[in-house]
């Protein structure tokens, strides 16, 4: 009995309340908690949880869409950074290679089937962006000169770009053009000359002429090998510089400008852009270490290390160039004697050359704010059409032309090349009188490495006197 008068005094004192009187929601409180007045703490308990609750999640939910806008945000000022910035070595747009391998049996036969064929990694290749991003690998120096913005600074040279292959993946010859059009100012390049030397893998004009207008397509009358096919692709440009690419590079940045900007002060001069590493496997692309071209003694190419002292903004000499890459000026290029014809397919080009241009009133300079990005293989995909060792051919011909009484130190040193036939020296000879070159001593004393008169072995020394 005491127990329902509590409860209807209750009730009165909560009806009389002006505060809770006549509310909707006063109302539906009341309904709920009617039955006893023990319920209502318990109710106030449920509802203040519920309300924390919903709170709770309203707040997981904004928190949760502010770090979405965050990341999204940071995401796109971060692909700006590195699409304005990419010589970064963390820049993660260079390096999709790391995500992409073959996974089933299928695409691992196809790995090593396009591996075996290109001798590197046309598999990921085939997958990568033509038009990706490289590192810029240039000095930071590089980015000041006065060439870059001065478009009067070049004599009015224009570039014709010769490219020769065989049998390219065309993943990599239309990656290779894709960066000469995207990174060349239009104005300083004439053509590209594309030359395929009888290819047999399906390649033809559809895979390149769309790229751009410039572009001229040519198929080789015969089988000539890279050194006659360039001779043969230089005589159909008409831009008055010519430069030389392989069909498996990137070229960078700001590459043409350094070269034409020195052929234009050095008429009579070779001009190398500084060649960074591509990897045959991952095609991640790298800056070159601090090197310059060398030698040894069996007439094999080498590379030497740079003086510190050297500034990496300004052309210096190189006694020997790699060879792939070169410009000179169309008029030079034939008036010292272009490639030496008779020579066979590839090998020993570069040092023949170098040692022409140095000995016959020429120079050869390499250019490090010219970067040019190079596939480098660990052999040869393709064999000697002509039967023989080219390599050793040609480096026969280049001693018996070039080397003058130090051939013998190259017959020493490579026993093979004894009684290996030259072929006609004649026409090669008939230029060194025209040039009026000076002897391979010379060349040895004032351009090249000081390793190469260390390494002159003692029963030559007599030679130096």
């Amino acid at each position: 009995m005491l127990r329902s008068q509590q409860l209807h005094q209750h009730r009165q004192q909560s009806s009389a309340s002006p505060k809770n009187r006549g509310g909707l929601f006063w109302r539906y409180w009341r309904s709920v908690c009617s039955s006893s007045v023990t319920i209502a703490p318990c109710c106030l308990m449920r509802v203040r949880l519920r309300l924390g609750i919903v709170l709770k999640l309203v707040l997981l939910v904004l928190l949760t869409l502010i770090c979405l806008l965050c990341y999204w945000n940071l995401s796109i000022n971060l692909k700006l950074y590195w699409q304005s910035n990419p010589g970064s070595s963390n820049n993660p747009l260079l390096n999709p290679s790391l995500k992409i391998f073959p996974k089933t049996p299928e695409e691992r036969a196809e790995y090593n089937k396009a591996f075996h064929q290109h001798s590197f990694n046309a598999f990921l290749s085939d997958r990568l962006s033509l038009q990706r991003l490289v590192p810029d690998t240039r000095d930071p120096a590089c980015q000041s000169k006065s060439y870059y913005a001065n478009s009067q600074s070049y004599d009015n040279l224009t570039a014709s770009v010769i490219i020769c292959f065989y049998n390219e993946a065309k993943s990599t010859l239309r990656r290779t053009l894709y960066s000469i059009f995207n990174r060349s100012p239009p104005h300083l390049l004439h053509e590209v000359i594309v030359l395929d030397d009888e290819s047999n893998n399906g390649i033809s004009s559809f895979d390149v002429n769309f790229i751009s207008s410039k572009i001229r397509y040519q198929i080789a009358p015969m089988k000539l090998g890279l050194i006659r096919a360039r001779n043969y692709a230089a005589k159909l440009a008409t831009g008055r510089v010519l430069i030389f690419l392989d069909s498996h590079i990137e070229v960078n940045v700001g590459w043409l400008q350094p070269l034409l900007h020195h052929l234009s002060i050095r008429s009579k001069s070779v001009a190398l852009p500084l060649v960074d590493v591509i990897d045959e496997k991952t095609f991640e692309y790298s800056a070159t270490p601090h090197v310059v071209g060398g030698f040894t003694w069996n007439l094999r190419f080498a590379w030497d290390p740079l003086p510190a002292s050297v500034p990496l903004d300004e052309p210096f000499h190189s006694p020997v160039m790699s060879g792939g890459l070169l410009a000179v000026r169309a008029s030079t290029f034939h008036a010292f004697g272009a490639y030496d014809n008779l020579m066979e397919t590839w090998g020993g080009e570069n040092l023949e050359m170098s040692f022409r241009y140095w000995q016959c009133g020429g120079t050869v300079y390499a250019c490090p704010c010219s970067r040019v990005g190079h596939v480098f293989r660990s052999r040869r995909p393709y064999g000697e059409f002509s039967g023989r060792d080219s390599w050793l051919f040609n480096s026969v011909r280049l001693a018996n032309v070039w080397l003058g009484p130090f051939r013998e130190v190259f017959f020493y040193q490579e026993p093979r090349a004894v009684g290996v036939d030259p072929g006609d020296l004649t026409s090669r000879l008939e230029l060194q009188r025209t040039l009026g070159c000076v002897s391979f001593k010379w060349y040895l004393l004032n351009v090249a490495s000081k390793k190469m008169i260390r390494s002159l072995p003692g029963r030559f020394r007599h030679l130096l006197t």
